[in-house]
């Protein structure tokens, strides 16, 4: 929730782009989910054993998807000429 109001607040992301940026956002946004689920979570659950550390993982998944991404792509678009 926190991570939509701040979206919707900050970062006002937008999908009125053309087609070829969609597909490179979309490249992008899940090259680093897979970072973050395939590296970042498991050190995360190797420090922090049990219940918390899954509860982390998850806390650091969302708020990616809901607000980091969109805050860079947001920004990267901003920088891009079209």
């Amino acid at each position: 929730m926190v991570g939509w109001i701040l979206e919707r607040r900050f970062v006002k992301f937008t999908t009125e782009v053309p087609m070829q940026e969609r597909f490179l956002r979309l490249a992008a946004g899940l090259m680093g989910y897979y970072v973050l689920s395939l590296v970042i979570n498991p050190l995360i659950k190797e420090a922090v054993v049990g219940t918390a550390g899954t509860i982390m993982t998850c806390f650091l998944q969302m708020p990616y998807v809901v607000f980091l991404f969109p805050f860079v792509m947001a920004r990267w678009s901003e920088r891009v000429p079209r």
